[in-house]
């Protein structure tokens, strides 16, 4: 099987497996929500959605956001914000619509079914190929049996067919088409320049006043926080390893104590290959040698058959398809079976290997309970490792003899504001949460010590203020080459401001380019008057700010001008041509895609209205907001 783990399954794997997770967590369920229980949170017809379900669909909900952006999402946060009532929402929808469904009488056949699981990309090769033994790797990594998969596959075909009857043959009328590409071909001719503010000339220097009447009004720049020197003592799991053992005696029993898990059933290893006819089979069984690897026997008999022979590892009666089940553990190793009709195909099988019921050995299952057993044991001596340095504080040793007791370092964070920042190009510690220790150091006087601290991860921290630096602001004269710079930037700033003011007005009036840029009191020859002509809407010009596309379909006249400010340049341009070009084919088919999206949307939002009204939704919201106050459910 591991030979499917590192085959090219790549993106397509992930995706199917994350789809999975979710069936999988509804049929076996989701530690720690013993607290919610198997109480319904919404009846729709015949059907409920379960709390457990609920809190299923609303994580997964979340985990797959988080997988998106990339960024962490709390749970809480997530639940003020209303995401579990969206979940119950698409939970109550796919109820309404598996009852329109049941109601309708739609039949999905196993033959659909099954061919709907072969057509499934994430369970092909690379030829396309339905592939029998990824199927089985993803399911198994997914905790789920072909069979609970094949009943889930046919309730999301009957709820796909009723919605497909309400959107199939939906096409946007051509009067609709035309319209829309018509406002996608439209183009525009333009002329830009931009007016960079940090090069704007400015004459003259600031004198006192300015300089003085700018320091007031920006005072609030120039003033400095409090900041601490603080030093912290810090200690997690990495500092501990040393104290962890595990004992053989330990291993024993915690085998003796799991020792339920550790059995297993009968398990069969064997090759397979997929035929196309029984006849294939029949050539495969007739050409067999003894002791001869399947892939040898496929190439004497079949030496035209592209299908690969795949080995399949260690595998239980329950994870087979039933067909295959019965041949495959009712065989002799080395034998080699006829054709096997299955719903995915005829397969031959040679077996390899035989394991009976029984108990896996200790030695099989060592590494596995050594590595629990330092886990607990290593929260174990974290947990006595910072009991004795708790009672180390309480008795108002030095953090220096602590640290160098028990073999820590003693760091120093300088210049630390109540926020958790420091000046600029100060040393940080990786990973260490600066806020929690700003929050406990302001809390202390100059010389005191903080109780023991968590901190994430497991670790933790004691805090003591070694200096304060109060509060203040900065003198007139400390600040004076930075107020000139402000002075500058601002002056420039009005400078561009005017003179793209005073070009667009020219431009307005009809004068080119370089005379309105004369008139602006700039050289022409160092301002490049940049072109684009036949731009579209869609276009995609990397050197043309997308506002500035905007800003130019929004003038609707040759000559007209306008201007706007991006960051810290002032861009304006001139309306030059209006035109009409031929979208491209593909834009074209985006049009039309696009448009009949939009209607089958709005269809399949009256149906979900029609389905609100006639299979209404019974919320229990004794269950709903116990999820906001899990502590009192």
């Amino acid at each position: 099987m591991m030979k499917v783990a590192r085959s090219t399954i790549g993106k397509v794997f992930m995706a199917v497996l994350f789809g999975l997770m979710s069936l999988s967590l509804l049929s076996f369920g989701v530690p720690g929500m013993t607290s919610i229980g198997q109480q319904n949170a919404a009846l729709v017809g015949d059907y409920k959605v379960t709390a457990t379900e609920l809190d299923q669909e609303f994580s997964l909900e979340l985990q797959e956001e988080m997988r998106r952006t990339g960024t962490f999402i709390n749970r809480m946060d997530a639940l003020e914000q209303g995401k579990l009532e969206e979940s119950l929402a698409r939970l109550i929808l796919r109820r309404q619509m598996q009852q329109a469904a049941k109601d309708a009488e739609v039949l999905v056949t196993d033959e659909t079914v099954a061919q709907n699981i072969r057509n499934t990309k994430g369970f092909q090769d690379d030829d396309g190929n339905f592939d029998r033994n990824r199927f089985e790797f993803i399911l198994n990594q997914a905790n789920i049996t072909p069979e609970l998969y094949a009943a889930q596959q046919k309730i999301d075909l009957s709820r796909g067919q009723m919605s497909q009857t309400i959107i199939s043959g939906v096409i946007a009328p051509d009067l609709m088409v035309d319209l829309l590409r018509d406002f996608e071909g439209r183009a525009r001719n333009i002329s830009y320049i931009s007016l960079s503010e940090e090069a704007m000339p400015v004459t003259g220097e600031p004198d006192e006043a300015a300089l003085q009447n700018l320091y007031e009004t920006s005072i609030e720049s120039f003033q400095l926080p409090e900041r601490r020197k603080v030093a912290v003592l810090r200690f997690g799991p990495t500092d501990v390893e040393n104290r962890v053992t595990v004992t053989d005696e330990q291993v024993l029993a915690e085998y003796n104590r799991q020792i339920e898990a550790f059995r297993v059933d009968a398990q069969r290893r064997f090759e397979q290959v997929l035929v196309d006819t029984p006849e294939q089979a029949d050539a495969i069984l007739a050409a067999r040698a003894d002791n001869e690897p399947l892939q040898e026997t496929v190439s004497k008999a079949l030496p035209d058959l592209d299908t690969p022979v795949l080995e399949v590892d260690w595998t239980e009666e329950a994870a087979l398809l039933p067909e295959l089940a019965e041949q495959v553990f009712s065989m002799d190793v080395g034998d080699v079976s006829g054709a096997i009709q299955t719903d995915l195909g005829i397969f031959v099988v040679r077996l390899t290997g035989t394991k009976e019921a029984g108990t896996r050995p200790l030695d099989e299952v060592r590494d596995g309970i050594v590595a629990q057993l330092k886990r607990r044991n290593a929260t174990e001596a974290l947990f006595d490792f910072s009991a004795d340095i708790d009672q180390a504080l309480i008795a108002s040793r030095p953090l220096e003899e602590i640290a160098e007791e028990y073999g820590l370092t003693l760091h120093t964070i300088e210049g630390l504001a109540e926020d958790g920042t420091q000046p600029y190009g100060a040393t940080r510690l990786d990973g260490l949460d600066y806020k929690l220790v700003a929050d406990e150091a302001f809390y202390l006087e100059q010389g005191e010590v903080s109780p023991l601290l968590e901190t994430g991860g497991s670790g933790y921290i004691a805090v003591r203020v070694e200096g304060v630096t109060p509060a203040s602001t900065e003198t007139i004269d400390a600040v004076h080459e930075r107020l000139v710079d402000m002075w500058l930037m601002l002056e420039q700033r009005k400078v561009a401001a005017e003179a793209a003011k005073v070009i667009n007005e020219a431009l307005t009036e009809g004068a080119s380019w370089e005379d309105a840029i004369a008139k602006a009191g700039l050289e022409a020859s160092r301002i490049e008057v940049k072109t684009v002509t036949d731009m579209t809407r869609g276009d995609d010009n990397g050197d043309l700010p997308p506002s500035l596309r905007r800003a130019a379909f929004e003038l609707d006249k040759e000559g007209s001008a306008d201007r706007l400010r991006i960051g810290n340049a002032w861009n304006i341009l001139r309306l030059d041509g209006l035109g009409q070009v031929k979208i491209s084919d593909n834009l074209e088919e985006q049009v039309k895609g696009a448009l009949d999206n939009t209607i089958a949307f709005d269809l399949l939002s009256q149906y979900q209205r029609l389905l609100d009204q006639r299979y209404p939704a019974r919320i229990n919201y004794n269950v709903v907001n116990g999820f906001h106050t899990p502590g009192d459910s």
